[in-house]
């Protein structure tokens, strides 16, 4: 019984695979992607980094943005992302 429905599922799958279209694109079809997406629109990458945390101690207080040591805006919790115009 349990192999019937297991072949029941699979037979009728199949027909529906047909409708899902193409998975993978030609390396002109990406290109294509690419070219047509709004970059403008966004803020560069380099201009947002995020607040991984701070460790406050017996020497002060240390904060990363990044991975990396940095100092942030007053008010900024951990786990945000801040907008950084340099």
């Amino acid at each position: 019984m349990k192999y019937l429905r297991f072949l029941l599922l699979v037979c009728w799958a199949i027909p529906v695979q047909a409708e899902w279209g193409r998975l993978f694109y030609t390396p002109e079809q990406r290109q294509q992607l690419q070219s047509s997406a709004p970059v403008a629109s966004m803020p560069a990458a380099r201009q947002l980094r995020r607040f991984n945390g701070e460790l406050i101690g017996p020497r002060g207080k240390v904060q990363w943005l990044d991975g990396q040591i940095a100092s942030v805006p007053a008010g900024v919790k951990p786990g945000s992302v801040i907008n950084v115009r340099k």
